[in-house]
């Protein structure tokens, strides 16, 4: 027998126990009343007896509607498990467990669910939904790539024990080229929420609960971006650099000098945002959408046949992108040291060696 039917089994049982001691504390309680009433119309007792009998009475039936109230509550929520995933590197434990329960109150925010305990192993195995390495990533393919397969076999040990249905809710206090790296490894196959840190809070600024295809919706022909301004190059090579910047570190002028110096011969894309401060949480998804037109628009050139990845992006952002990529496409993800001043590549999508 599965641990999920067990527990549907335990749980039957409860509300069958409760049913008898509730109908039973009730009849007793009616029988009581009943005799009161007899026992006042003899002038046996008084009517406050009566009155307070009946109270008793009141009270037996109101614990009962509340008790079973609260049983249908929870069974509403249990029937989607709402999963909070927190992908945390260079942290100590106690301040991973701290993001952990700052997503789980942003979960119950926007849900409403709080039942994290009621789900099967949560009490005893959540652990497996904090994938962390406290150290530092050093700008070794192999160290970045471990922890994304390590991360994503932790997160399918609990997963995989769980009917019902399930909504992954996704933090990440990781580098942004690791974000883009693990949405590429949860691609379009589960419905999920991914939340921004503002400093103060979780936000979740991409809804994919009802459809996580939506990151892949093809933008109508004769688009106006409203997002980013895409600088193209005249004529494309076999190589493409693509720079994505959304954030405070101007990454463009970093790019070229990298390039120059390693003899890198391609062709440079740029995308650069064009709004002012933040995105509000309605805004990324059609930012997302904006980004991954360019590499639709790259791959129709026929020209280009690997991607090379530099960018200063929000995790969320990243992520977001990388579900949309996924794995088929050769694109190397770089990541920027800022104590070297310098890019290294950390990250070939098409070479993960994992899915989920």
């Amino acid at each position: 027998m599965t641990q999920n039917r067990k527990s549907k089994k335990l749980w039957k049982w409860a509300w069958g126990d409760a049913n008898i001691i509730f109908v039973g504390l009730s009849l007793m309680q009616a029988l009581n009343l009943i005799n009161t009433i007899e026992q006042f119309s003899k002038g046996a007792t008084t009517l406050l007896k009566v009155i307070l009998d009946s109270l008793v009475l009141l009270s037996v039936i109101g614990a009962f509607i509340f008790f079973f109230q609260r049983i249908r509550k929870l069974a509403k929520q249990l029937e989607t498990k709402q999963l909070p995933v927190c992908f945390v590197v260079n942290k100590t434990p106690g301040e991973a467990q701290q993001n952990f329960e700052k997503l789980k109150s942003a979960i119950t925010e926007l849900t409403g669910f709080s039942a994290f305990d009621k789900i099967e192993g949560f009490s005893t195995r959540f652990g497996c939904l904090i994938p962390q390495e406290r150290n530092y990533l050093q700008p070794e393919v192999p160290q970045w790539k471990g922890y994304i397969n390590d991360a994503i076999e932790s997160i399918k040990s609990f997963a995989s024990s769980i009917m019902e249905n399930k909504v992954y809710h996704i933090a990440l206090d990781v580098p942004a080229t690791m974000a883009l790296g693990i949405g590429a490894v949860f691609s379009t196959k589960h419905p999920l929420v991914v939340y921004q840190w503002d400093g103060k809070q979780y936000l979740p600024v991409l809804n994919l609960m009802q459809d996580p295809r939506m990151v892949k919706e093809h933008l109508p022909e004769g688009y106006q971006y409203r997002y980013f301004r895409i600088t193209y190059p005249e004529k494309y090579k076999a190589e493409v650099a693509v720079v994505l910047g959304a954030a405070s570190h101007e990454a463009v002028n970093d790019v070229k000098k990298y390039l120059e110096t390693r003899k890198m011969d391609m062709s440079l894309v740029v995308a650069e945002n064009t709004y002012a401060g933040n995105l509000t949480e309605t805004e990324w998804l059609q930012a997302i959408r904006e980004l991954f037109s360019l590499f639709t628009h790259l791959a129709k050139t026929q020209t280009v046949s690997e991607y090379h990845v530099f960018y200063s992006i929000p995790v969320a952002l990243g992520f977001g992108l990388g579900m949309a990529l996924g794995q088929f496409k050769p694109v190397t993800l770089y990541n920027w040291e800022k104590d070297q001043a310098t890019y290294y590549p950390v990250l070939k999508l098409n070479e993960l060696g994992v899915t989920y």
